[in-house]
């Protein structure tokens, strides 16, 4: 999908508005994304993959291949996108066999006088003898129109798509190829006059959040687009399994849904998961300006606010970027209150190094506990002094509790 959206990016951009190519692409996920709520417990949903989107079942790997047009005008016998579409399914790379459906799924309408609209009431051989004497009509017409150009010797001005057109004719009449043309036909499903890119939108957002406030409706919509695009999910082979989406539909509709969130309830390590500790990094630090007696609560908050996160925040979408979000207001607020003691020790006459940093530690932790993370009521204790020893642990931050003699007011 790289190569094609850069591609029609590219072009689109060189003629002044990329806005038509994103919009098939914005298409095709929304498409994907109605498919993710209307998939059952042992299939998954994969994009690019094996067509435009596709539907498996796991314990098979069989399903649906579906391909996606948002195209203006009418779907006729000769449309490239039925064309292309046929044709492709077609091909060896495409594994037709895996598929019991094969889609051609379209914002293009038909019209009746081309037999089109009764394509999924015939059977294989009907749909493959309608195609073909249309096929061979259209053909007769092409070749008569190609021998012409080449009396003339401008076989050369065929236009580029009369060509395509032309060598997908001769493939699918092939006797060669009539057996696997008649299987594709006849797993082939055309499913047009689909609503556009507004409307599906706003068929999917009154369809699945109607238990929500038009915003978070919004958000909701916005988040599972989000996730369907995410480079975890597209690293893992464009896949979208039952059980994450589920997973993820659920923990919105909680998150959006309830005004107040209750922080999750978490055991207190134990003295074993405490163990390894003495010498991590943001255990030097507390010990470098003699906050001895506060290591033991320190490591008991690092262990149980890692614990939570694990439990509770990590591989959750939404959780993952509130904690994010809370990570660098967190930090923000490190950086303002250190800017402040610094200024202070740079007037104070002692010059106490010692009791500057633990005078400086101590108002972290009081003020630590201001900062809130989403979408829960208020964040426990040990969970913002945990963080706080988690952002010191980090190495790429500079997160220290020493007011050095160094340091002056910049």
């Amino acid at each position: 999908m790289a190569n094609r959206l850069s591609v029609e990016y590219i072009d689109a951009v060189i003629r002044g508005d990329a806005t038509p190519a994103i919009k098939g692409f914005l298409y095709q996920f929304l498409v994907a994304l109605k498919l993710c709520f209307e998939i059952d417990k042992d299939q998954s949903l994969y994009l690019e993959k094996y067509g435009d989107v596709a539907v498996t079942f796991d314990h098979t790997g069989e399903g649906m291949s579906l391909e996606i047009k948002k195209y203006e005008g009418e779907l006729t016998p000769l449309h490239h996108n039925l064309l292309n579409t046929i044709f492709n399914w077609c091909q060896e790379t495409f594994h037709q066999e895996n598929y019991s459906n094969l889609v051609l799924f379209t914002t293009q309408n038909i019209k009746d006088n081309t037999d089109l609209p009764k394509w999924n009431e015939i059977d294989g051989n009907k749909r493959y003898d309608f195609l073909k004497s249309i096929l061979e009509k259209h053909k007769e017409q092409f070749d008569a129109e190609l021998n012409k150009l080449k009396e003339e010797n401008k076989d050369a001005c065929l236009s580029k798509g009369k060509q395509k057109i032309l060598k997908q004719i001769g493939y699918l009449l092939s006797d060669d190829n009539k057996s696997v043309v008649q299987d594709a036909l006849s797993k082939s499903i055309i499913v047009f006059n689909q609503p556009d890119l507004s409307d599906l939108y706003k068929k999917i957002k009154s369809q699945y959040t109607k238990h929500l406030e038009e915003r978070k409706g919004e958000l909701f919509i916005a988040t599972l687009l989000g996730f369907i695009i995410t480079p975890t999910v597209v690293e893992n082979g464009w896949k979208v399994s039952y059980d994450k989406f589920v997973e993820l539909v659920r923990e919105l509709s909680e998150d959006f849904s309830r005004k107040i969130v209750p922080f999750p309830k978490i055991a207190d390590p134990t003295n074993e998961e405490k163990q390894g500790y003495d010498n991590k990094t943001f255990v030097n630090k507390l010990k470098k300006v003699q906050l001895d007696s506060m290591v033991a609560r320190a490591i008991k908050d690092f262990v149980k606010t890692n614990s939570l996160i694990l439990e509770h925040i990590s591989g959750r979408l939404v959780r993952d970027q509130y904690l994010e979000q809370y990570k660098e207001d967190l930090y923000d607020l490190y950086e303002a209150n250190y800017t402040m003691a610094k200024e202070h020790f740079y007037y104070d006459k002692d010059k106490d190094v010692i009791k500057a940093s633990k005078e400086f530690y101590k108002e972290m932790l009081n003020s630590s506990i201001t900062i809130k993370l989403e979408p829960f009521e208020k964040v426990q204790v040990y969970f913002s002094h945990g963080m706080l020893h988690i952002l010191a642990d980090d190495e790429t931050l500079d997160v220290k509790w020493e007011i050095s003699n160094e340091t002056g007011v910049e």
